[in-house]
């Protein structure tokens, strides 16, 4: 298998993203101004940008907090929560599934980590 240049050295302020699937839940204001809590999974995710499907629609500029479920792994003793927070973006009605829309999430620097029960 042969990688592109670009995926062998990325670029220069060019942002690493990982397609990776981790459970979500969302809690945010909807569309309508209306507080909603949902359950997703990450598409992709960088320090900078989380982007996931959901059935509620929200508005770009929306504030949404995303809490994270990072399972136990052979590196990672015990499982974690991380909840993070940022601004919609960009929203794309999901042209495999009309119910829902990818939501591209602009993440803020602040993040807390626990431990999850």
């Amino acid at each position: 298998m042969k990688l592109a240049p670009s995926m062998l050295h990325p670029q220069q302020n060019e942002e690493e993203c990982f397609s990776l699937s981790l459970d979500a839940q969302i809690q945010g204001k909807d569309a309508e101004g209306t507080k909603f809590k949902e359950k997703t999974s990450t598409k992709k995710i960088s320090s900078e940008e989380a982007v996931f499907e959901l059935k509620t629609r929200v508005c770009i500029g929306t504030q949404l907090k995303v809490s994270l479920f990072v399972p136990k792994t052979l590196i990672l003793g015990n499982p974690l929560k991380l909840t993070v927070s940022g601004e919609v973006v960009k929203a794309v009605k999901d042209s495999g599934n009309h119910n829902q829309q990818n939501i591209f999430l602009k993440l803020n620097k602040n993040f807390n980590i626990q431990k999850a029960i």
